[in-house]
C-alpha cells in the first residue's frame, strides 16, 4: 500500500513538472516582413503553374487555379495587392529563403523536413491522400468493396504496401503512370490507385470525364502555406493562420474547391467541422483563448496536426509519453493518441469476440460431427469421416480465402451482398478446429465401444466425453487462439490488424510488437483457464463417470 502511494505521488509530481515546464513558450514577435508588405501594399506569393486545377496556365496564357484564388483572397484579407509568381517543386522553398517571394502556396505537403527550412501555417488549406479513380461502370462507395476487384498502380509508390495490406486489394503495378492509365482505359483494372491530387487533375481531362472518385481518401497529408523560417512565432504567422482558419469556418475553401471541379475533399469537410465546433458557446479552435492561458499564440492541441505536436505543446500524461518518445524513440501512441487508442481497444475487443465465438462454434461443430460420424448408417459414417478428414487437413486460412474471395465474390456479383469478414474468419477457424475436435471425440467414443459394443453416443454423454478429452481439446483451443490472428489476412480489424495499422502510421514497430507478444501471452492462458473452469463445472455437475 505504501509503495502504491509513493508511485502515485511520483506520477502526480511528474505531471505537474511537465505541465509547468510546458507553459514557458516564446512570446510572439513583430514581423519585419509584414511591415514591409503593409508599407508596399503588396504581397508576393509563389504558386505552381503546372498542376491543374490547383495552379496552371489557361488557354489565354493566364495563371489560374484553386491556389491562385486562395492567394488573392489572403491578400485581400491582409488589405494589400498580390503579385503571383510561378514556382516549381524544386525551387519554391529556395525562392522563399532568398526573399524573392513572401509566401508559398504551391501544393506543398506539411512535413517535418519542410518545417526545418520554412514556417508552415496551421491549419492546412487543403489535404491530399491516396484514392482510387474508378471506371464509369464501377459502383463502389468504400474501400472494403474493392476486395474482389483488380486495381492498377504505379510500381514503387510508397502507399502500395500499406493500402493493399490494409484493404486486401489485388494490385497490378506498372512501371509508368502512362501504362497504368492505359490499362485502366482498356478495362484491365476497375480503378487506378494513386495520389488524390493527381486524380483530381486526371478527372478534368476529356478521356476521364466519366470516371469516378467516390472513396474517402487514405493516408491524407495536409498542404500548408509557407512563410520564411524567420517568421516563426511572429504576428505574420499568426495572422495568416487566423485568415486560413476563418476561410475554413466560412466554408470558403469548400466552395472554392467546388468551383474548380474538386468534387470531394474529406479533408476540407473534416477541417471545416473541427474549426466550427463549439463548447459552451465558444469555439474549441480559438487562438485568443489559448493565448491568454499559455501566452504563445499557439492553437489548441486538439486543432493542430498531431504529427507535429511535442511534449512542450501538451500537459499531463500526454506530455510524459511524448517526452519519453523524444528522448528514447519509444512511441506509446496507443496510450496517448485518441485515434490509435480507440483502434487498439477495438482490436482487442474484436479478438476476444473472435476467440470466444470461434471456440463455442468449434465445440458445437465437434459435437455435431461426432454424432453424425457415429451414425448407425455406414454410408453416413463414411461420408462424414471423409469430410472431417478433408476439413482437418486444410489450413483455416484457405477456408477464409475460399469463403471471402471465392464464394464472397460470386455472392456479391450475383446478389450485391457482401459477406462479413468477421463471420468468415469465425467460420474458417471453427471448421478447421471443429473437425479436429470431432476426431478427438470419435476416439473417446471408440474407446467406449470397446468395452460396450452396444454403446451409442448421445448428448447426455457429453460431460463424460469432456472429461476424457479435456487435455487434447484444450490443446486445440490454444491453437485456435493463436490462429485467430489469421483473420487480419481478410481485413478483420482484430488485434494484429490494429497493431499493424498503428505501426504503419506511427512506425513504432518495437513497442507494438512487444505489446502484441505480451497480450497474447496473457490472453491465451486466461482463456484456457476459463475453458478449464467451464469443463470442470460441467464434469462436476453433469458427469456420471465417477458418480
Amino acid at each position: 500500500m505504501k509503495n502504491r502511494r509513493i508511485l502515485f505521488m511520483l506520477f502526480v509530481a511528474l505531471s505537474v513538472f511537465f505541465s509547468l515546464n510546458n507553459m514557458s513558450h516564446a512570446e510572439s514577435k513583430k514581423s519585419a516582413l509584414l511591415e514591409k508588405i503593409t508599407q508596399n501594399k503588396k504581397i508576393v506569393i509563389g504558386v505552381k503553374t503546372d498542376f491543374e486545377p490547383f495552379g496552371f496556365t489557361d488557354s489565354a496564357g493566364k495563371v489560374v487555379g484553386f491556389e491562385i484564388d486562395l492567394a488573392k483572397k489572403i491578400a485581400s484579407k491582409i488589405g494589400v495587392d498580390v503579385e503571383i509568381v510561378g514556382v516549381t517543386t524544386s525551387n519554391r522553398f529556395q525562392r522563399l529563403e532568398q526573399g524573392a517571394i513572401d509566401m508559398v502556396i504551391a501544393t506543398a505537403a506539411d512535413t517535418r523536413e519542410r518545417r526545418k527550412i520554412a514556417t508552415a501555417i496551421e491549419p492546412g488549406y487543403f489535404g491530399a491522400g491516396v484514392n482510387v479513380m474508378l471506371r464509369p461502370e464501377e459502383n463502389v462507395e468504400s474501400w472494403e468493396e474493392l476486395r474482389s476487384k483488380k486495381l492498377c498502380g504505379l510500381e514503387g509508390a510508397y502507399f502500395n504496401k500499406g493500402i493493399t495490406s490494409r484493404y486486401v486489394i489485388d494490385l497490378k503495378v506498372f512501371k509508368s503512370l502512362d501504362r497504368a492509365k492505359a490499362a485502366l482505359s482498356q478495362g484491365v483494372c476497375a480503378g487506378l490507385l494513386y495520389s488524390e491530387a493527381a486524380i483530381i487533375g486526371f478527372l478534368s481531362k476529356p478521356e476521364f470525364k466519366d470516371y469516378k472518385y467516390n472513396l474517402s481518401s487514405a493516408l491524407t497529408v495536409p498542404w500548408a502555406a509557407y512563410l520564411p523560417r524567420t517568421e516563426k512565432n511572429t504576428n505574420f504567422e499568426f495572422l495568416i493562420g487566423e485568415i486560413i482558419a476563418n476561410l475554413h469556418r466560412e466554408n470558403y475553401l469548400i466552395e472554392l474547391a467546388g468551383r474548380w471541379g474538386i468534387k470531394k475533399s474529406n479533408f476540407l469537410y473534416d477541417t471545416q467541422t473541427l474549426w466550427t465546433t463549439t463548447y459552451d458557446g465558444k469555439l474549441i479552435c480559438d487562438r485568443d483563448q489559448w493565448s491568454i492561458e499559455f501566452g504563445d499564440g499557439s492553437w489548441p492541441v486538439e486543432c493542430r496536426e498531431k504529427a507535429f505536436i511535442t511534449s512542450a505543446d501538451v500537459v499531463g500524461l500526454n506530455s510524459i509519453f511524448l517526452y519519453i518518445e523524444e528522448k528514447t524513440g519509444l512511441n506509446f501512441s496507443f496510450i496517448y493518441d485518441k485515434f490509435d487508442r480507440s483502434n487498439f481497444l477495438k482490436g482487442i475487443l474484436n479478438s476476444i469476440l473472435l476467440i470466444v465465438i470461434s471456440t463455442l462454434l468449434t465445440i458445437i461443430l465437434g459435437i455435431i460431427g461426432a454424432k453424425i460420424s457415429s451414425s448407425k448408417f455406414k454410408l453416413i459414417r463414411l461420408m462424414s469421416r471423409t469430410l472431417i478428414t478433408i476439413l482437418s487437413s486444410t489450413p483455416p486460412l484457405i477456408y477464409m480465402y475460399l469463403i471471402f474471395f471465392g464464394i464472397g465474390a460470386l455472392v456479391y456479383t450475383n446478389y450485391n451482398i457482401n459477406i462479413s469478414a468477421f463471420w468468415t474468419a469465425i467460420l474458417g477457424l471453427s471448421l478447421y478446429h471443429g473437425a479436429i475436435i470431432t476426431k478427438i471425440f470419435n476416439e473417446s467414443i471408440n474407446v467406449q465401444k470397446i468395452s460396450n459394443e452396444a454403446y451409442s453416443f448421445s448428448l447426455k454423454d457429453i460431460p463424460n466425453i469432456v472429461e476424457d478429452t479435456s487435455g487434447a481439446v484444450n490443446n486445440i483451443i490454444e491453437n485456435l487462439v493463436k490462429s485467430s490472428m489469421l483473420a487480419s489476412a481478410i481485413a478483420v480489424p482484430e488485434l494484429l490488424s490494429a497493431t499493424m495499422s498503428i505501426i504503419t502510421n506511427q512506425g513504432n514497430t518495437n513497442v507494438m510488437m512487444i505489446l502484441l507478444f505480451l497480450l497474447f501471452l496473457t490472453v491465451t492462458p486466461t482463456w484456457l483457464f476459463c475453458v478449464k473452469k467451464i469443463q470442470s463445472s460441467i464434469i462436476k455437475k453433469y458427469g456420471t463417470k465417477n458418480g
